[in-house]
Protein backbone atom coordinates (compact mmCIF):
# COMPACT_ATOMS: atom_id res chain seq x y z
CA UNK A 1 0.00 0.00 0.00
CA UNK A 2 2.61 2.82 0.91
CA UNK A 3 4.78 1.56 -2.14
CA UNK A 4 1.76 2.72 -3.99
CA UNK A 5 1.00 5.47 -2.37
CA UNK A 6 4.37 6.80 -3.07
CA UNK A 7 3.66 6.25 -6.89
CA UNK A 8 0.50 7.99 -6.81
CA UNK A 9 2.56 11.01 -5.65
CA UNK A 10 0.64 11.21 -2.16
CA UNK A 11 3.75 11.38 0.03
CA UNK A 12 1.79 12.69 3.12
CA UNK A 13 0.12 9.08 2.68
CA UNK A 14 3.07 7.20 2.72
CA UNK A 15 4.76 8.94 5.10
CA UNK A 16 2.02 8.71 7.75
CA UNK A 17 1.34 4.83 6.81
CA UNK A 18 5.17 3.99 7.38
CA UNK A 19 5.13 5.95 10.96
CA UNK A 20 2.20 4.01 11.90
CA UNK A 21 3.56 0.61 11.02
CA UNK A 22 6.58 1.25 13.65
CA UNK A 23 4.01 1.36 16.00
CA UNK A 24 0.47 0.14 15.01
CA UNK A 25 1.26 -2.90 12.74
CA UNK A 26 0.73 -6.24 13.86
CA UNK A 27 3.92 -8.44 14.79
CA UNK A 28 2.12 -11.56 15.81
CA UNK A 29 3.37 -13.42 12.18
CA UNK A 30 6.47 -15.12 11.19
CA UNK A 31 9.53 -13.46 9.98
CA UNK A 32 7.96 -10.11 10.21
CA UNK A 33 11.36 -8.82 11.04
CA UNK A 34 12.07 -8.52 7.74
CA UNK A 35 8.60 -6.05 6.68
CA UNK A 36 9.43 -4.04 10.11
CA UNK A 37 12.80 -3.12 9.10
CA UNK A 38 11.73 -2.54 5.16
CA UNK A 39 9.72 0.02 6.83
CA UNK A 40 11.70 1.61 8.92
CA UNK A 41 14.34 1.70 6.11
CA UNK A 42 11.94 3.24 3.34
CA UNK A 43 11.22 5.90 5.61
CA UNK A 44 14.79 6.65 6.24
CA UNK A 45 15.37 6.45 2.39
CA UNK A 46 12.69 9.17 2.05
CA UNK A 47 14.28 10.76 4.53
CA UNK A 48 17.54 11.09 2.54
CA UNK A 49 15.87 12.11 -0.56
CA UNK A 50 14.57 14.82 0.74
CA UNK A 51 17.68 15.96 2.66
CA UNK A 52 19.27 15.57 -0.82
CA UNK A 53 17.05 18.18 -2.15
CA UNK A 54 16.66 20.47 0.30
CA UNK A 55 18.56 23.81 0.04
CA UNK A 56 18.62 25.12 3.68
CA UNK A 57 21.30 23.77 5.70
CA UNK A 58 19.50 23.46 8.79
CA UNK A 59 16.68 21.43 7.68
CA UNK A 60 18.89 19.16 5.47
CA UNK A 61 20.80 18.80 8.65
CA UNK A 62 17.46 17.85 10.42
CA UNK A 63 16.41 15.49 7.66
CA UNK A 64 19.53 13.63 7.67
CA UNK A 65 19.31 12.98 11.46
CA UNK A 66 15.96 11.64 11.01
CA UNK A 67 17.30 9.12 8.44
CA UNK A 68 20.18 8.40 10.74
CA UNK A 69 17.87 7.31 13.80
CA UNK A 70 15.78 5.46 11.84
CA UNK A 71 18.52 3.13 10.26
CA UNK A 72 20.19 2.86 13.38
CA UNK A 73 16.88 1.84 15.21
CA UNK A 74 16.94 -1.24 11.84
CA UNK A 75 20.17 -2.05 12.76
CA UNK A 76 18.85 -3.86 15.80
CA UNK A 77 16.99 -5.77 13.77
CA UNK A 78 18.84 -7.29 10.62
CA UNK A 79 21.94 -5.08 10.65
CA UNK A 80 23.30 -7.20 7.54
CA UNK A 81 20.24 -7.03 5.23
CA UNK A 82 21.83 -6.15 1.94
CA UNK A 83 19.54 -3.23 1.43
CA UNK A 84 19.75 -2.07 4.52
CA UNK A 85 23.27 -1.65 4.07
CA UNK A 86 22.93 0.23 0.99
CA UNK A 87 20.18 2.46 2.19
CA UNK A 88 23.04 3.60 5.09
CA UNK A 89 26.02 3.39 2.85
CA UNK A 90 23.90 6.37 0.55
CA UNK A 91 23.43 8.15 3.64
CA UNK A 92 27.08 8.27 4.50
CA UNK A 93 27.34 9.09 0.96
CA UNK A 94 25.19 11.93 0.87
CA UNK A 95 26.16 13.95 3.58
CA UNK A 96 29.42 14.30 2.54
CA UNK A 97 31.35 13.63 5.39
CA UNK A 98 31.31 10.10 5.47
CA UNK A 99 33.09 8.54 2.17
CA UNK A 100 35.15 6.06 3.98
CA UNK A 101 31.87 4.40 5.68
CA UNK A 102 29.81 4.14 2.79
CA UNK A 103 32.95 2.40 0.88
CA UNK A 104 33.27 0.05 3.71
CA UNK A 105 29.26 -0.51 3.25
CA UNK A 106 29.08 -0.72 -0.30
CA UNK A 107 32.44 -3.03 0.14
CA UNK A 108 30.30 -5.30 2.18
CA UNK A 109 27.77 -5.68 -0.25
CA UNK A 110 30.34 -6.20 -3.30
CA UNK A 111 31.89 -9.28 -1.39
CA UNK A 112 28.53 -10.89 -0.92
CA UNK A 113 27.40 -10.12 -4.56
CA UNK A 114 30.22 -8.55 -6.87
CA UNK A 115 27.22 -7.41 -9.70
CA UNK A 116 25.13 -5.52 -7.24
CA UNK A 117 24.44 -2.35 -9.23
CA UNK A 118 23.78 0.70 -6.72
CA UNK A 119 27.14 -0.70 -4.69
CA UNK A 120 28.85 -0.54 -8.11
CA UNK A 121 27.07 3.15 -8.44
CA UNK A 122 28.32 4.06 -5.69
CA UNK A 123 31.93 3.68 -5.24
CA UNK A 124 32.13 5.10 -8.75
CA UNK A 125 30.84 8.26 -6.88
CA UNK A 126 33.00 7.70 -4.20
CA UNK A 127 36.35 7.12 -6.24
CA UNK A 128 35.09 10.28 -8.64
CA UNK A 129 34.91 12.51 -5.48
CA UNK A 130 38.63 11.00 -4.57
CA UNK A 131 39.79 12.28 -7.99
CA UNK A 132 40.64 8.67 -8.85
CA UNK A 133 38.64 8.72 -12.30
CA UNK A 134 39.96 5.93 -13.87
CA UNK A 135 38.62 3.82 -11.32
CA UNK A 136 35.35 5.22 -11.24
CA UNK A 137 35.25 4.79 -14.67
CA UNK A 138 35.96 1.10 -14.32
CA UNK A 139 33.00 0.83 -11.68
CA UNK A 140 31.08 2.19 -14.29
CA UNK A 141 31.59 0.25 -17.12
CA UNK A 142 31.23 -2.55 -15.25
CA UNK A 143 27.79 -1.61 -14.12
CA UNK A 144 27.14 -1.11 -17.61
CA UNK A 145 27.79 -4.66 -18.67
CA UNK A 146 26.29 -6.29 -16.02
CA UNK A 147 22.92 -4.05 -16.87
CA UNK A 148 22.87 -2.36 -19.98
CA UNK A 149 19.90 -0.87 -20.09
CA UNK A 150 20.91 1.35 -16.87
CA UNK A 151 19.60 4.84 -16.60
CA UNK A 152 20.79 7.83 -18.21
CA UNK A 153 22.57 8.83 -15.07
CA UNK A 154 25.58 5.91 -15.30
CA UNK A 155 26.38 7.11 -18.90
CA UNK A 156 26.25 11.06 -17.57
CA UNK A 157 28.74 9.60 -14.96
CA UNK A 158 31.16 7.82 -17.70
CA UNK A 159 30.89 11.16 -19.71
CA UNK A 160 32.80 12.95 -16.82
CA UNK A 161 35.27 10.56 -16.17
CA UNK A 162 36.48 11.05 -19.72
CA UNK A 163 36.11 14.91 -19.27
CA UNK A 164 38.71 14.72 -16.45
CA UNK A 165 40.76 12.18 -18.15
CA UNK A 166 41.16 14.33 -21.05
CA UNK A 167 38.95 12.96 -23.53
CA UNK A 168 36.30 15.04 -25.08
CA UNK A 169 35.52 12.72 -27.87
CA UNK A 170 34.41 9.38 -25.93
CA UNK A 171 32.83 12.02 -23.23
CA UNK A 172 30.50 13.49 -25.96
CA UNK A 173 29.46 10.06 -27.46
CA UNK A 174 28.40 9.33 -23.26
CA UNK A 175 26.67 12.08 -22.95
CA UNK A 176 24.85 12.23 -26.19
CA UNK A 177 23.36 8.52 -24.91
CA UNK A 178 22.74 9.74 -22.30
CA UNK A 179 20.61 12.49 -23.91
CA UNK A 180 19.29 9.19 -26.29
CA UNK A 181 18.02 7.47 -23.28
CA UNK A 182 16.49 10.52 -21.36
CA UNK A 183 15.88 14.39 -23.36
CA UNK A 184 15.53 15.91 -20.47
CA UNK A 185 18.88 15.01 -18.91
CA UNK A 186 20.08 18.26 -17.69
CA UNK A 187 23.57 17.01 -16.53
CA UNK A 188 24.64 15.83 -19.94
CA UNK A 189 23.23 18.83 -22.13
CA UNK A 190 25.62 20.70 -19.80
CA UNK A 191 28.62 18.54 -20.47
CA UNK A 192 27.63 18.97 -24.10
CA UNK A 193 27.50 22.57 -24.01
CA UNK A 194 30.49 23.13 -22.07
CA UNK A 195 32.13 20.50 -24.93
CA UNK A 196 30.81 22.81 -27.77
CA UNK A 197 32.01 26.52 -25.82
CA UNK A 198 35.46 24.93 -25.23
CA UNK A 199 35.84 24.64 -29.19
CA UNK A 200 35.85 28.50 -29.29
CA UNK A 201 34.42 28.48 -32.46
CA UNK A 202 31.64 30.88 -33.26
CA UNK A 203 29.59 28.00 -34.91
CA UNK A 204 30.07 25.24 -31.73
CA UNK A 205 29.75 28.42 -29.33
CA UNK A 206 26.61 29.11 -30.66
CA UNK A 207 25.39 25.80 -30.18
CA UNK A 208 26.48 25.46 -26.92
CA UNK A 209 24.77 28.43 -25.67
CA UNK A 210 21.53 26.56 -27.46
CA UNK A 211 22.06 23.70 -25.12
CA UNK A 212 22.35 25.71 -22.01
CA UNK A 213 19.03 27.35 -23.11
CA UNK A 214 17.20 23.90 -23.71
CA UNK A 215 18.66 23.22 -20.32
CA UNK A 216 17.50 26.02 -18.43
CA UNK A 217 14.33 25.75 -20.00
CA UNK A 218 13.73 22.11 -18.08
CA UNK A 219 14.96 23.50 -15.28
CA UNK A 220 15.29 27.23 -14.20
CA UNK A 221 16.69 26.37 -11.18
CA UNK A 222 19.89 24.34 -11.95
CA UNK A 223 22.79 26.17 -10.34
CA UNK A 224 25.72 24.32 -12.64
CA UNK A 225 23.15 25.75 -15.94
CA UNK A 226 22.41 28.90 -13.97
CA UNK A 227 26.24 29.43 -13.59
CA UNK A 228 27.37 28.87 -17.19
CA UNK A 229 24.67 30.81 -18.06
CA UNK A 230 26.19 34.08 -16.12
CA UNK A 231 29.27 32.85 -17.90
CA UNK A 232 28.24 33.35 -21.17
CA UNK A 233 26.47 36.41 -20.71
CA UNK A 234 29.96 37.99 -18.51
CA UNK A 235 31.53 37.99 -22.34
CA UNK A 236 28.30 39.08 -24.03
CA UNK A 237 29.05 42.37 -21.42
CA UNK A 238 24.97 41.64 -19.79
CA UNK A 239 25.81 42.50 -16.35
CA UNK A 240 22.76 42.85 -15.11
CA UNK A 241 21.90 39.44 -16.43
CA UNK A 242 24.99 37.83 -15.20
CA UNK A 243 23.81 39.50 -11.21
CA UNK A 244 20.75 37.66 -11.60
CA UNK A 245 21.49 34.39 -13.01
CA UNK A 246 24.80 33.90 -10.56
CA UNK A 247 22.42 34.91 -7.59
CA UNK A 248 19.89 32.44 -8.41
CA UNK A 249 22.40 29.94 -8.47
CA UNK A 250 23.63 31.43 -5.18
CA UNK A 251 20.47 30.46 -3.87
CA UNK A 252 19.59 27.19 -5.14
CA UNK A 253 22.62 25.08 -4.12
CA UNK A 254 24.19 24.28 -0.86
CA UNK A 255 27.15 22.92 -3.11
CA UNK A 256 30.10 25.02 -1.60
CA UNK A 257 32.27 24.78 -5.16
CA UNK A 258 29.03 25.97 -6.88
CA UNK A 259 28.73 29.00 -4.63
CA UNK A 260 31.97 30.03 -5.16
CA UNK A 261 31.43 29.92 -8.83
CA UNK A 262 28.53 32.06 -8.26
CA UNK A 263 29.94 34.70 -5.82
CA UNK A 264 33.08 34.77 -8.99
CA UNK A 265 30.65 35.35 -11.61
CA UNK A 266 28.73 37.91 -9.49
CA UNK A 267 32.06 39.52 -8.07
CA UNK A 268 33.61 40.26 -11.74
CA UNK A 269 30.40 41.58 -12.86
CA UNK A 270 30.43 43.82 -10.45
CA UNK A 271 34.75 44.49 -11.10
CA UNK A 272 34.38 44.52 -14.59
CA UNK A 273 31.93 48.04 -14.43
CA UNK A 274 33.87 50.20 -12.56
CA UNK A 275 37.00 49.19 -14.89
CA UNK A 276 39.89 48.00 -12.08
CA UNK A 277 42.64 47.45 -15.26
CA UNK A 278 44.83 49.59 -13.57
CA UNK A 279 45.07 47.09 -10.42
CA UNK A 280 47.53 44.99 -12.99
CA UNK A 281 50.44 47.09 -13.91
CA UNK A 282 50.43 48.97 -10.05
CA UNK A 283 53.89 48.26 -9.20
CA UNK A 284 55.44 52.26 -8.85
CA UNK A 285 55.37 55.66 -9.89
CA UNK A 286 57.40 54.98 -13.22
CA UNK A 287 55.32 51.94 -14.42
CA UNK A 288 52.42 54.02 -13.58
CA UNK A 289 54.04 56.36 -16.34
CA UNK A 290 54.02 53.45 -18.77
CA UNK A 291 50.81 52.82 -17.79
CA UNK A 292 49.87 56.58 -18.41
CA UNK A 293 51.89 56.40 -21.72
CA UNK A 294 49.61 53.60 -22.75
CA UNK A 295 46.12 55.42 -20.97
CA UNK A 296 45.39 52.78 -19.14
CA UNK A 297 45.15 54.88 -15.93
CA UNK A 298 41.92 55.92 -14.87
CA UNK A 299 40.75 58.81 -11.74
CA UNK A 300 38.58 57.22 -9.03
CA UNK A 301 39.00 60.41 -6.82
CA UNK A 302 35.12 61.40 -8.17
CA UNK A 303 33.46 57.63 -7.38
CA UNK A 304 30.94 58.70 -4.29
CA UNK A 305 31.82 55.93 -1.76
CA UNK A 306 33.36 52.69 -4.22
CA UNK A 307 29.88 51.42 -4.77
CA UNK A 308 30.74 48.78 -7.34
CA UNK A 309 33.89 47.89 -5.51
CA UNK A 310 32.71 47.33 -2.22
CA UNK A 311 30.33 44.85 -4.07
CA UNK A 312 33.08 43.35 -6.11
CA UNK A 313 35.57 43.19 -2.67
CA UNK A 314 32.24 41.12 -1.30
CA UNK A 315 31.77 39.05 -3.46
CA UNK A 316 35.09 37.75 -4.41
CA UNK A 317 35.70 37.36 -0.65
CA UNK A 318 32.91 34.94 -0.46
CA UNK A 319 34.23 33.27 -3.37
CA UNK A 320 37.54 32.14 -1.44
CA UNK A 321 35.81 31.22 1.23
CA UNK A 322 33.85 28.54 -0.49
CA UNK A 323 36.29 27.83 -3.01
CA UNK A 324 38.07 24.29 -3.39
CA UNK A 325 42.34 25.00 -3.26
CA UNK A 326 42.40 24.53 -6.64
CA UNK A 327 39.58 27.58 -7.84
CA UNK A 328 42.51 30.21 -7.51
CA UNK A 329 40.30 33.12 -10.17
CA UNK A 330 38.64 34.28 -6.41
CA UNK A 331 41.99 34.68 -5.05
CA UNK A 332 43.31 36.81 -8.10
CA UNK A 333 40.10 38.77 -8.01
CA UNK A 334 40.19 39.65 -4.63
CA UNK A 335 44.11 40.44 -4.71
CA UNK A 336 43.34 43.06 -7.36
CA UNK A 337 40.95 44.86 -4.94
CA UNK A 338 43.43 44.73 -2.35
CA UNK A 339 46.27 46.32 -4.31
CA UNK A 340 43.46 48.80 -5.27
CA UNK A 341 42.45 49.72 -1.39
CA UNK A 342 46.73 50.29 -1.20
CA UNK A 343 46.84 46.80 1.17
CA UNK A 344 50.02 45.41 -0.39
CA UNK A 345 50.20 42.74 2.44
CA UNK A 346 46.76 40.70 2.05
CA UNK A 347 47.33 41.00 -1.70
CA UNK A 348 50.31 39.12 -1.44
CA UNK A 349 48.64 36.32 0.34
CA UNK A 350 46.00 35.96 -2.39
CA UNK A 351 48.54 36.10 -5.07
CA UNK A 352 50.96 33.33 -2.93
CA UNK A 353 47.98 31.23 -2.96
CA UNK A 354 47.74 31.44 -6.71
CA UNK A 355 51.16 31.27 -7.25
CA UNK A 356 50.66 27.91 -4.89
CA UNK A 357 47.61 25.92 -7.33
CA UNK A 358 49.65 27.40 -10.37
CA UNK A 359 53.52 27.66 -10.29
CA UNK A 360 53.96 28.57 -13.60
CA UNK A 361 51.51 31.45 -13.95
CA UNK A 362 54.05 34.28 -14.79
CA UNK A 363 51.44 37.09 -14.54
CA UNK A 364 51.55 35.77 -10.97
CA UNK A 365 54.43 36.10 -10.69
CA UNK A 366 54.75 39.77 -12.34
CA UNK A 367 52.71 40.77 -9.71
CA UNK A 368 53.72 39.28 -6.39
CA UNK A 369 57.38 40.90 -8.15
CA UNK A 370 55.83 44.19 -7.71
CA UNK A 371 54.54 44.01 -4.34
CA UNK A 372 57.71 42.22 -2.99
CA UNK A 373 59.98 45.04 -4.42
CA UNK A 374 57.76 47.77 -2.24
CA UNK A 375 58.68 45.62 0.32
CA UNK A 376 61.47 46.47 3.13
CA UNK A 377 61.97 43.02 3.70
CA UNK A 378 65.65 42.09 1.70
CA UNK A 379 63.80 38.25 1.71
CA UNK A 380 61.09 39.92 -0.32
CA UNK A 381 62.92 42.04 -2.51
CA UNK A 382 64.91 38.47 -3.06
CA UNK A 383 61.75 36.92 -4.18
CA UNK A 384 60.87 40.12 -6.28
CA UNK A 385 64.35 39.57 -7.67
CA UNK A 386 63.64 35.61 -8.82
CA UNK A 387 59.71 36.37 -10.18
CA UNK A 388 60.50 39.20 -12.01
CA UNK A 389 63.96 37.42 -13.61
CA UNK A 390 61.56 34.37 -14.45
CA UNK A 391 59.04 36.43 -16.04
CA UNK A 392 61.56 38.48 -18.29
CA UNK A 393 62.67 35.11 -19.24
CA UNK A 394 59.05 33.62 -20.02
CA UNK A 395 57.75 37.45 -21.40
CA UNK A 396 60.99 38.67 -23.50
CA UNK A 397 58.97 41.47 -25.00
CA UNK A 398 56.85 42.78 -21.26
CA UNK A 399 58.25 45.87 -20.81
CA UNK A 400 56.46 46.49 -17.38
CA UNK A 401 58.09 43.46 -15.83
CA UNK A 402 61.61 44.52 -17.35
CA UNK A 403 61.00 48.00 -15.99
CA UNK A 404 60.27 46.54 -12.71
CA UNK A 405 63.48 44.03 -12.87
CA UNK A 406 65.60 47.52 -13.06
CA UNK A 407 64.01 49.12 -10.26
CA UNK A 408 64.80 46.62 -7.94
CA UNK A 409 68.22 45.61 -9.32
CA UNK A 410 69.36 49.67 -8.92
CA UNK A 411 70.50 49.21 -4.91
CA UNK A 412 72.21 45.97 -5.80
CA UNK A 413 73.40 45.33 -9.41
CA UNK A 414 73.65 48.66 -11.54
CA UNK A 415 75.54 47.35 -14.58
CA UNK A 416 72.12 44.21 -14.49
CA UNK A 417 69.86 47.18 -13.72
CA UNK A 418 71.38 49.70 -16.32
CA UNK A 419 71.07 46.53 -18.73
CA UNK A 420 67.27 45.75 -17.70
CA UNK A 421 66.55 49.70 -18.58
CA UNK A 422 67.80 49.54 -21.77
CA UNK A 423 66.50 46.09 -22.72
CA UNK A 424 62.93 48.08 -21.69
CA UNK A 425 63.62 51.07 -23.46
CA UNK A 426 64.42 49.43 -26.92
CA UNK A 427 60.87 47.72 -26.83
CA UNK A 428 59.30 51.21 -25.67
CA UNK A 429 61.06 52.33 -29.09
CA UNK A 430 60.54 49.06 -31.44
CA UNK A 431 57.76 46.95 -30.45
CA UNK A 432 55.45 49.74 -28.98
CA UNK A 433 56.26 52.79 -30.82
CA UNK A 434 56.61 54.94 -27.81
CA UNK A 435 58.90 57.33 -26.25
CA UNK A 436 60.84 56.70 -23.32
CA UNK A 437 59.38 58.45 -20.00
CA UNK A 438 61.32 60.94 -18.57
CA UNK A 439 60.91 59.07 -15.67
CA UNK A 440 62.87 55.95 -16.79
CA UNK A 441 65.64 58.38 -18.33
CA UNK A 442 66.32 60.17 -15.23
CA UNK A 443 66.69 56.41 -13.52
CA UNK A 444 69.02 55.85 -16.38
CA UNK A 445 71.39 58.97 -15.90
CA UNK A 446 71.25 58.18 -11.87
CA UNK A 447 72.63 54.52 -12.76
CA UNK A 448 75.23 55.88 -14.96
CA UNK A 449 76.12 58.99 -12.31
CA UNK A 450 76.72 56.06 -10.09
CA UNK A 451 78.70 54.15 -12.51
CA UNK A 452 80.96 56.93 -13.39
CA UNK A 453 79.65 57.10 -16.88
CA UNK A 454 79.33 61.11 -16.51
CA UNK A 455 78.86 61.81 -20.66
CA UNK A 456 76.38 59.34 -20.44
CA UNK A 457 74.60 60.52 -17.82
CA UNK A 458 74.43 63.89 -18.95
CA UNK A 459 72.83 62.43 -22.53
CA UNK A 460 69.66 60.96 -20.44
CA UNK A 461 69.30 64.08 -17.73
CA UNK A 462 69.34 66.34 -21.16
CA UNK A 463 66.97 63.82 -22.81
CA UNK A 464 64.69 63.75 -19.37
CA UNK A 465 64.16 67.39 -19.21
CA UNK A 466 63.16 67.41 -23.29
CA UNK A 467 60.64 64.11 -22.63
CA UNK A 468 59.25 66.04 -19.08
CA UNK A 469 58.58 69.37 -21.17
CA UNK A 470 56.88 67.94 -24.01
CA UNK A 471 54.52 65.86 -21.41
CA UNK A 472 54.12 68.44 -19.01
CA UNK A 473 50.61 69.88 -20.55
CA UNK A 474 49.30 66.43 -19.18
CA UNK A 475 49.69 66.32 -15.83
CA UNK A 476 51.67 70.12 -14.87
CA UNK A 477 51.28 68.97 -11.25
CA UNK A 478 53.11 65.24 -11.41
CA UNK A 479 55.41 66.37 -14.18
CA UNK A 480 56.03 69.39 -12.63
CA UNK A 481 57.61 67.25 -9.44
CA UNK A 482 59.76 64.88 -12.02
CA UNK A 483 60.65 68.03 -13.82
CA UNK A 484 62.21 69.48 -10.07
CA UNK A 485 64.36 66.10 -9.71
CA UNK A 486 65.77 66.11 -13.04
CA UNK A 487 66.82 69.75 -12.58
CA UNK A 488 68.61 68.67 -9.49
CA UNK A 489 70.18 65.67 -10.62
CA UNK A 490 71.59 68.49 -13.88
CA UNK A 491 72.74 70.69 -10.63
CA UNK A 492 74.83 67.83 -9.25
CA UNK A 493 75.86 66.59 -12.31
CA UNK A 494 77.15 70.57 -12.96
CA UNK A 495 79.30 70.52 -9.54
CA UNK A 496 80.69 67.11 -10.73
CA UNK A 497 82.26 68.86 -13.68
CA UNK A 498 82.72 71.71 -11.32
CA UNK A 499 80.68 74.02 -13.66
CA UNK A 500 79.95 75.67 -10.48
CA UNK A 501 78.11 78.54 -12.23
CA UNK A 502 75.46 76.67 -13.88
CA UNK A 503 74.76 74.31 -10.65
CA UNK A 504 74.28 77.54 -9.12
CA UNK A 505 71.38 78.70 -11.79
CA UNK A 506 69.57 75.26 -11.75
CA UNK A 507 69.56 75.18 -7.81
CA UNK A 508 68.60 79.02 -8.15
CA UNK A 509 65.45 78.26 -10.40
CA UNK A 510 64.38 75.61 -8.52
CA UNK A 511 63.92 77.20 -5.05
CA UNK A 512 62.32 80.28 -6.72
CA UNK A 513 59.65 77.54 -7.73
CA UNK A 514 59.98 75.74 -4.68
CA UNK A 515 61.04 77.58 -2.06
CA UNK A 516 61.49 74.45 0.77
CA UNK A 517 63.54 72.63 -1.43
CA UNK A 518 66.19 71.87 1.32
CA UNK A 519 68.84 70.32 -0.78
CA UNK A 520 69.46 73.12 -2.67
CA UNK A 521 69.73 75.45 0.16
CA UNK A 522 72.32 73.64 1.69
CA UNK A 523 74.67 73.94 -1.66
Amino acid sequence: MMIEYYKMGKIEEFVQILEASRTSASISYPDYERDQMRCIDSLAAYYVQCANKEKDKTAKKELFQKATHLYTAADKIIMYDQNHLLGRAYLCLLEGDKLEQADQQFNFVLNQSPNNIPSLLGKACIAFNKKDYRGALAFYKKALRTAPNCPAAVRLGIGHCFVRLNNPTKARLAFERALDLDPNCVGALVGLAVLDLNMKKPENIRKGVQKLSLAYKIDITNPMVLNHLANHFFFKQDYTKVEQLALHAFHNTENEAMRAESCYQVARAFHVQEDYSQVLCTSGRVVCSVARAFHVQEDYSQVPGGVWSCSAFQYYYQATQYASPNFVLPHYGLGQMYINRGDTENAAQCFEKVLKAQPGNYETMKILGSLYAASTSSSKRDLARQHLKKVTEHCPEDVEAWIELAQILEGSDQQAALAAYRTATNLMKTQINMDVPSEILNNISALHFRLGNLPECEKMLNEAVERCNAEMEQDPQYYGSISVTIKYNLGRLHETFCRFSDAERIYKEILNDYTSYVDCESL
